[in-house]
């Protein structure tokens, strides 16, 4: 069994604690073993397979950052676009963790904090992320008010047009 923290109502997010097996990677991600394989050859730079006892895992980072891939290239984007996101990503990792072992002189961080401020970035990223929902909600609104009035402009020229008294202007 995998010590995991899922939680519900959140589309079965999956973190894993412990590495993950391929087999039950490819299942939570959707895709084959093949693709799997493919992506993780494509993307060995950031994607880790370990073998241990005849079976292929992967740990909770590459479990994550293939859960990225995945994602990325179901919305289309290129894979030197992907790439430069994971180097993106882990850049901003290695520093938030050589920040932290300057900042600690290497010590262990309280187990409380958050080392390398991982906490504030998901959290710049979520408003950002909220932002966007709230302007595309917007957007959305406008563009059912004007389809609205559109249809109803519509309807009332059905109705001249089926009106007797344009009918008979008509002869």
């Amino acid at each position: 069994m995998t010590d995991a923290v899922s939680t519900e109502g959140r589309k079965g997010v999956f973190l894993p604690l412990t590495p993950i097996a391929a087999q039950d990677a490819c299942e939570k991600l959707g895709v084959t073993p093949q693709v799997l394989r493919g992506l993780c050859d494509e993307y060995a730079d950031f994607i880790n397979l370990h073998r241990r006892d005849g079976r292929t895992y992967l740990d909770a980072l590459s479990f994550s950052r293939l859960r990225l891939v995945v994602y990325w290239r179901g919305r289309g984007l290129a894979a030197d676009e992907i790439r430069g996101r994971l180097s993106e990503a882990q850049g901003e990792t290695e520093e938030a963790r050589s920040a932290a072992d300057l900042d600690g002189e290497g010590a262990e961080a309280p187990a409380g904090e958050d080392p390398g401020g991982l906490l504030a970035q998901i959290q710049r990223r979520l408003d950002e992320q909220e932002r966007r929902w709230r302007e595309d909600k917007d957007r959305l609104l406008t563009l059912c008010m004007r389809l609205q009035q559109e249809v109803s402009h519509l309807r009332g020229k059905v109705d001249q047009l089926s009106s007797r008294r344009f009918r008979r202007r008509l002869l």
